[in-house]
């Protein structure tokens, strides 16, 4: 069930979950979203907190086995984080 303050703003139960932290939850998938979840757990440089794609995709670029699939990946990951923590659309 939705919560709304008083200001009758939408606030999502999963709004506050960071991307790392969701990509934890990826882990288990036997997908590239879910190898790149696994590679980005093992890599103890990579940013906890991510604030932005940009932000992102310049780590991504800047690791040592990094590939244009690879920026692929980390984009769908990212766009598929934003989707799950984004509000509902309005009725």
């Amino acid at each position: 069930m939705p919560r709304w303050t008083s200001c009758l703003c939408y606030i999502a139960p999963m709004a506050m979950i960071g991307f790392f932290e969701w990509l934890g939850k990826q882990k288990g998938l036997r997908n590239p979203v879910g190898e790149f979840a696994r590679t980005a757990l093992r890599d103890a440089s990579f940013p906890r907190e991510v604030a932005s794609l940009d932000a992102l995709l310049d780590y991504v670029r800047k690791m040592a086995k990094s590939s244009a699939q690879t920026v692929a990946v980390a984009r769908n990951a990212y766009r598929d984080y934003e989707r799950s923590v984004s509000p509902p659309p309005r009725t």
